[in-house]
């Protein structure tokens, strides 16, 4: 079966299961087996994931996209730490500098 209607990595876990309705293995590029497996998590799925090479070439590239995605998933996250480094450094600024 070929889950052909999804336009990303999420819709397409979504819609497999809806097809299959059970656990199943998520095959993907090596690069990107822990944001697929994530996305899963998030939508309340077990599955297992395996990982197919990737050229090296191509690799970098890949990589630089999964960090830009696994920021976008935890977008939450990341704005509260950088909330904090922010406020932590205006903290610290103050102190040094403006109580001397």
């Amino acid at each position: 079966m070929l889950e052909e209607h999804s336009r990303n990595t999420f819709q397409n876990i979504a819609l497999t299961y809806r097809i299959i309705r059970e656990n199943f293995t998520l095959y993907t590029s090596n690069y990107h087996l822990y944001r697929a497996l994530m996305l899963a998590k998030q939508q309340g799925l077990n599955v297992s994931v395996r990982g197919a090479h990737t050229k090296y070439t191509y690799k970098m590239f890949a990589l630089l996209r999964e960090f830009s995605g696994m920021i976008k998933i935890w977008q939450k996250v990341n704005f509260i730490y950088a909330a904090l480094v922010i406020t932590f450094t205006i903290y610290y600024i103050s102190n040094v500098y403006l109580y001397k």
